[in-house]
């Protein structure tokens, strides 16, 4: 990730080699002692911090921070020999967890931070820190804090303010879903991937509720009612619906990297797309994914959808969103059944419970080999892409000729309506008389058109 200026392109802060958490703790322990007190409301409930000042050497990172989860999974899996809780709580005073930390949360700067930072050197908000001296939330401030290469700057960050977290309120749970709902400097904030949201979401059905497969019904194993909307609320979804949405877009994410597209080798390789642009692509699959029929249509249009966001070529449309948009329209599923009932081969029969796993030689013929085939995909893309343009076009075009009539439709219902239902003794006429005669001679012009289009 390049950097502006005011920063290193590549990480050189190296953790201090004599971090003991005893002392951190002891450190916090009399800095409490002379700080100040200032109140923190949270969920309608007045808590009592203390303020203290504290030298950014002597914190440690929030190594389970919700940012970075996808990341700090994906090390482990790149790098054999760390245990699946290398970055978990228990293992914070790990120096070199809090080393290798750094390391991930340092792209994760903003590029306008130090500057910002250099030009006003003020921290402005307060970082929230447990006993312990782990960093509640602000990972990223404080990893930009110990880059920072102006010594004027680095020296003003030296220490910073932080709020120390109650020992009885001390649970993670608690302490997430307090810096939730805290906006934590928005000039600057740090970008938090739709999937690893969701990933956090899916790694607190299990622990909060013991919950693998939160989608499944509730007699089968997955979430309440209850439980979705306090997830989606701690996690601040808007509502159950779009939190339950994100949790398929990020089943559907992975499958899409499961299909060993070139460039896109695990979840955070989804960046290369853009965050936001991702995000939209994914929102825009997902909707028309859960609205298509089961089958092998489904299937097919799930891995052509895998192959133009793998692609990045949206052509004409000018984004993958509006090309997925194209690919789970009406007009494209009914095309590609039609192509599919051509084959010959017979759709599985669901109510029986097949699904389209017994049917693999279509799926081998028809989507596998068209998509999966990496010399022909940029050929392969480029034709699909016309094609879903024409269609598109087409059905602008069928759209625009039925326009007056589909106007004239809704024109008539409107008059039906007000003569039927309003027009009454006491309705007030006055210049009624004029707008008939304006709608009358309208009528006549528009007739008069008409028979001219027919030739009468």
């Amino acid at each position: 990730m390049s950097k502006e200026k005011g920063i290193p392109e590549t990480p050189r802060y190296q953790i201090k080699e004599t971090l003991i958490q005893n002392e951190i703790i002891e450190k916090v322990r009399q800095a409490s002692v002379i700080g100040s007190k200032e109140t923190i409301v949270h969920n309608t409930v007045p808590h009592v911090f203390t303020l203290v000042e504290m030298n950014i050497d002597d914190l440690y990172y929030n190594l389970e921070n919700d940012r970075t989860l996808t990341k700090t999974r994906e090390f482990i899996e790149d790098h054999l020999g760390y245990p699946d809780d290398y970055f978990n709580h228990s293992n914070t005073t790990s120096l070199d967890a809090q080393k290798h930390y750094h390391d991930i949360i340092f792209d994760f700067i903003p590029s306008k931070m130090p500057i910002i930072l250099d030009k006003y050197r003020n921290q402005r908000d307060s970082i929230y820190i447990t006993q312990n001296g782990t960093i509640a939330n602000g990972n990223t401030r404080v990893a930009c804090f110990r880059e920072l290469l102006n010594k004027e700057s680095k020296e003003t960050f030296r220490k910073i303010k932080c709020l120390v977290i109650p020992e009885e309120l001390d649970d993670w749970k608690w302490i997430r879903g307090l810096v939730d709902q805290t906006d934590n400097i928005p000039d600057f904030s740090s970008r938090y991937p739709w999937y690893a949201r969701a990933e956090r979401m899916e790694r607190e059905f299990v622990e909060y509720y013991g919950k693998k497969n939160p989608l499944l019904v509730e007699r089968d194993g997955g979430a309440s009612d209850i439980e979705w909307r306090e997830i989606s609320k701690i996690k601040e979804y808007p509502n159950p619906s779009k939190a339950k949405q994100h949790f398929r877009m990020l089943i559907l994410a992975r499958d899409f990297i499961s299909q060993g597209f070139e460039g896109f080798k695990r979840l955070s390789d989804l960046d290369k797309i853009g965050n936001e642009s991702a995000l939209q692509a994914f929102d825009t699959f997902e909707k028309g994914h859960s609205r298509a029929d089961e089958g092998l249509t489904k299937d097919h249009l799930k891995y052509e959808s895998f192959a133009h966001i793998a692609s990045k070529e949206a052509g004409h449309f000018g984004n993958t969103h509006r090309v997925l948009q194209q690919v789970w329209s009406n007009t494209n599923i009914d095309i590609a059944n039609e192509k599919i009932m051509a084959t010959g081969v017979e759709v599985p029969n669901i109510f029986a419970g097949e699904t389209s796993q017994d049917h693999r030689g279509i799926e081998d013929i028809f989507i596998l080999n068209r998509y999966k085939d990496k010399s022909k995909l940029e050929e392969t893309i480029d034709e699909s892409v016309g094609v879903l343009f024409s269609q598109k076009q087409v059905s602008v075009d069928i759209k625009k000729k039925e326009k007056f009539r589909s106007s004239l439709d809704q024109a008539l219902n409107i008059l039906k309506h007000g003569f039927e239902h309003n027009l009454k003794d006491s309705t007030d006429l006055s210049g009624v008389d004029s707008k008939l005669e304006t709608l009358q001679d309208l009528i006549t012009q528009m007739k008069n058109k008409v028979d001219g289009i027919n030739g009468n």
